[in-house]
């Protein structure tokens, strides 16, 4: 279960991120997740409140987002959403490899309290 390791990751970064501005709780964080990262919201969510038990982040909300699949054709010029990992364009039936979006995995935003 590779959630726990993101779990753990974006702990790291969310603890780090409150530091530098000098937050005392965090009370959500929000994350992109592509379709592609092939992670599990809601384990991701559950390995997220163990991580941060005993920590400023232990009781925030985690915000996922989940961004689909979009690549590029490069025969119509033109960017187009890929349903069931079928990167055949709609359009004209070529195979794209050329991806734009779907393999993120990205701390957006915290949200939290100043500390004193």
């Amino acid at each position: 279960m590779h959630e726990t390791s993101i779990a753990q990751m974006l702990s790291e970064i969310a603890l780090e991120e409150a530091k530098k501005h000098s937050l005392s709780r965090v009370s959500s964080l929000t994350v992109q997740i592509g379709e592609m990262a092939a992670v599990v919201p809601e384990a991701l969510t559950f390995a997220f409140s163990i991580i941060s038990k005993g920590t400023i982040l232990e009781g925030a909300r985690l915000n996922i987002e989940i961004v689909p699949i979009v690549a590029w054709c490069s025969q119509c010029n033109e960017p187009f959403e890929v349903e069931n990992f079928s990167f055949k364009c709609p359009e004209c039936g070529r195979i794209s490899d050329n991806c734009l979006s779907g393999q993120e995995l990205l701390l957006v935003s915290l949200e939290g309290e100043k500390g004193d």
